[in-house]
């Protein structure tokens, strides 16, 4: 199995007896760790994304998913060979652990869009069917995206779309070629050909261990589950965390927290860059040759009373992540002052003491080149 960027691609070969007849489809399915709910695996080798509307039709009055002329693949994943229309609806030729299935539109005056499923054919759009998942818009323009997923998908099963109009009173369906625009379509099938050996899995978390198995289906149904094969998505950090800035005479120190994620790859260097904080000043890198996975970095040779912008970003063996946000100090400002309190009571007669007095306050503070000219005293019993 090869790791990517967020991703896995298992690889496979064909069973050493394929039974009494030839191997139709493959399956797989994958989970995080090594114990928990196994999610069914979705094949994104070649993904080109949503179908545009150019590709996609809708009927005028029961306002089923119509897929058209379409031919070829479904946003790159779905096989026409597995599935068909019959009477504008959409129809599974082949049972399948799971589908998913994803519409994006946007509409002038749609209040409700539902996505339907149902294992016989409906007879009304409207009532037949269950349910798989809606969206509810509001406002005179929505955008509509709805995704869902069916488990245990059998073959000749039907999706379709319904939806209801605010400018009816009726509550008749109006998904009509001017109610709805910009219509996409993704289908997701867990299924891939019996000719395929590979797919890949999208959207995973860098730095995490996943297993994956994979099974074969003839014409007699569906073998077991392969052995776990296990692998770790690797991609490019995150940005460092917390950075800060302390102010010294000609200096800046910076110091930053490793990233909440480094792209399950160990962290070999940060890049640290500064500038005049002055709009359109080039970043300048500081020791850039120097590599190190210090989380703190001195900047010298910098000019007294400016201020300077710094930022940082993490490196590891998949790239570099991106740039923190960028931190201002002003060089040479005063350093914390010390404090020395010295508590003076009150005199008073013999043997009498109202907790009162005063606090002789002792300051010093390094002045970094520019002399001190003020002190700012705040006290306090309890918060500031």
């Amino acid at each position: 199995m090869t790791a990517g960027n967020t991703q896995l691609t298992p690889n496979w070969t064909p069973p050493t007896s394929t039974g009494t007849s030839a191997i139709t489809d493959y399956e797989f399915r994958y989970r995080a760790g090594t114990s928990g709910d196994w999610s069914p695996g979705f094949d994104h080798s070649s993904d080109s994304g949503l179908r545009t509307a150019s590709d996609l039709t809708w009927s005028h009055d029961q306002d089923p998913l119509d897929l058209g002329s379409t031919t070829g693949t479904m946003a790159g994943y779905v096989e026409r060979t597995t599935y068909e229309e019959e009477d504008g609806l959409y129809k599974i030729k082949q049972a399948a652990s799971a589908l998913r299935i994803r519409v994006e539109g946007e509409a002038d005056t749609l209040t409700t869009l539902r996505l339907m499923y149902s294992t016989t054919k409906p007879t009304d759009l409207r009532w037949d069917g269950t349910e798989v998942t809606r969206v509810d818009s509001s406002g005179d323009r929505n955008a509509l995206s709805l995704s869902g997923l069916v488990r245990d998908v059998p073959a000749n099963s039907w999706f379709w779309l319904d939806g209801y109009d605010r400018t009816t009173t009726n509550g008749n369906l109006a998904l009509t070629s001017t109610t709805i625009s910009d219509r996409r379509l993704r289908l997701d099938v867990s299924t891939v050909a019996g000719t395929t050996r590979s797919a890949t899995i999208k959207a995973l978390t860098n730095g995490i261990s996943y297993q994956v198995q994979v099974r074969a289906r003839n014409d007699s149904g569906w073998g077991s589950w392969s052995a776990s094969a296990t692998a770790t998505p690797l991609g490019a950090p995150n940005a460092p965390t917390g950075l800060w800035l302390e102010s010294g005479g000609s200096r800046l120190v910076a110091r930053w927290s490793a990233p909440s994620n480094d792209g399950g790859s160990t962290i070999t260097d940060y890049d640290v860059q500064y500038r005049v904080d002055t709009a359109g000043t080039n970043w300048s890198d500081w020791q850039a040759s120097t590599i190190s996975a210090a989380t703190t970095a001195t900047i010298t040779g910098l000019t007294n009373g400016t201020a300077y912008q710094v930022r940082v970003r993490a490196t590891n063996s998949e790239g570099d992540s991106g740039w923190t946000t960028a931190v201002i100090d002003t060089v040479g400002k005063p350093s914390p002052p010390m404090l020395t309190l010295e508590t003076i009571r009150r005199p008073l007669p013999a043997g009498k003491y109202d907790g009162g007095g005063l606090l002789a306050i002792t300051m010093t503070a390094a002045d970094h080149g520019s002399a001190v000219t003020d002190y700012d005293v705040r006290y306090r019993k309890s918060g500031w």
